[in-house]
């Protein structure tokens, strides 16, 4: 059976490199860590103070998205979504990380997923323009994609009691995309 060795500042200080440890004492010595515990050969500890200069970091570098996950992750869907209307507003692509729908972000549609509840209208509005990019982008696959999300806009407008706002939307659409044989099959298809 082996022993855990114990831990010393010089081990440490080995362990994580000058600079880390400078930090992490000066973290230590201004009352920020708390909640020190040992497992195993791993010291663990809560930091106060990091996560500020942190999200200031990731606004300086203007990375919305990892921001925007974060939000989400902190269940703060106002924030999320103030974020992902940035991004729109700015015409920024969203990437890095995320997968593309061209130049839509599956990070925005975890937004809309995550604010149905509580911003419904701001959850269609997302749904709505990842719709019309997945029509302009033709073929059936994207419209089979378009019609999962219009079934979700249609249960939230319903959620509203706005039905007929629903209505006027679909025949607005339908109509401008009367030409487009395999959209028109694929809403039919999906009771649309």
């Amino acid at each position: 059976m082996s022993t855990i060795p114990t831990i010393t500042e010089k081990n440490i200080r080995a362990l994580v490199g000058e600079a880390s440890f400078v930090r992490g004492q000066n973290y230590f010595h201004g009352g920020n860590i708390f909640d020190t515990r040992r497992q195993g050969m791993t010291l663990k500890a809560r930091c106060q103070g990091s996560r500020p200069a942190l999200l200031d970091y990731l606004r300086t570098k203007q990375n919305n998205q990892l921001l925007i996950q974060i939000a989400l992750d902190e269940g703060d869907i106002d924030k999320a979504l103030d974020l992902v209307k940035t991004e729109q507003r700015g015409g920024q692509a969203y990437a890095y990380g995320y997968s593309y729908v061209y130049g839509y972000s599956s990070i925005a549609l975890e937004v809309a997923r995550a604010a149905e509840e509580t911003h419904p209208r701001e959850s269609i509005e997302i749904y709505r323009k990842h719709v019309e990019r997945l029509i302009d982008q033709r073929g059936r696959g994207s419209y089979r994609q378009a019609c999962q999300y219009l079934l979700r806009m249609r249960d939230l407008y319903e959620k509203l009691g706005e039905q007929e706002t629903w209505t006027a939307y679909i025949t607005a659409l339908r109509d401008k995309n009367r030409n487009l044989r395999v959209l028109k099959e694929e809403l039919a298809s999906a009771g649309l």
